[in-house]
C-alpha cells in the first residue's frame, strides 16, 4: 500500500532525468489517493518565508503541536500515528 485512503503522497528527492515509477491505478482511484510532485523553493521564496515568520504577523506557533527532543523521535511517530499530535518540532 502506498498510503491510506484519502492520503496525499508527496514525491520528491531530485530523481535523475527520465526516472519513472509504477503505481497501482486501482488503489489510486478507489482509495482516492493523490500523488503530488514537489520541488524546492528559490532563495527568494525562502527569504520571504523567513521574513514573514520573523515578523510575527502570522501565528505559526499554532501549527506546531509540541516541541520534543530528537531522542523522542520514535515516540513522536507513534503519537502521530495515533493522531495525538499533528506537527512536532524536533530539536537536538
Amino acid at each position: 500500500a502506498c498510503g491510506r485512503p484519502g492520503a496525499t503522497i508527496n514525491l520528491f528527492g531530485g530523481c535523475p532525468k527520465d526516472t519513472t515509477i509504477t503505481v497501482c491505478t486501482e488503489q489510486l482511484h478507489y482509495s482516492e489517493i493523490t500523488l503530488k510532485g514537489v520541488f524546492h523553493n528559490t532563495p527568494e521564496f525562502v527569504r520571504a518565508a523567513l521574513s514573514l515568520i520573523a515578523s510575527g504577523k502570522i501565528p505559526f506557533d499554532l501549527l506546531i503541536s509540541e516541541h520534543r527532543p530528537l531522542q523522542d523521535l520514535e515516540q513522536v511517530f507513534m503519537d502521530m500515528k495515533a493522531r495525538k499530535v499533528i506537527k512536532v518540532a524536533m530539536y537536538n
